[in-house]
């Protein structure tokens, strides 16, 4: 096999397994308060409302629902209460582009 063929052989290789799959959007950090939160049909939900703050100016239109549906869940849902029952905001790592509910990956207290 001549060098051309399998530069080429590996060039459509490369290309047919970097466009597989599934595309996805980007997710970006929100600092958010909590309105509501808790548990549902197999996966937490939460009502959280945009408070963008100087070190995380994102905002997202109204409140809005989300869900968390990893193993990390109920975690979630623990950080969540503990933020709302100090006063505190949360941050999220959220796609907000998707259908509502959107998929929190990571929720964490933020400490301002």
């Amino acid at each position: 096999m001549n060098r051309k063929v399998l530069v080429a052989m590996i060039f459509t290789c490369a290309m047919l397994f970097g466009f597989s799959g599934k595309a996805s959007a980007a997710a970006y950090w929100y600092a958010c308060t909590v309105q509501q939160a808790g548990p549902s049909n197999g996966y937490v939900l939460f009502y959280l409302a945009s408070s963008p703050t100087s070190s995380i100016p994102r905002t997202f239109t109204g409140p809005k629902w989300f869900k968390a549906t990893t193993t990390d869940a109920n975690k979630m849902l623990a950080t969540a209460l503990t933020a709302a029952s100090l006063g505190k905001k949360i941050e999220i790592n959220v796609d907000v582009s998707t259908s509502e509910p959107c998929e929190i990956k990571t929720l964490l207290i933020l400490n301002e």
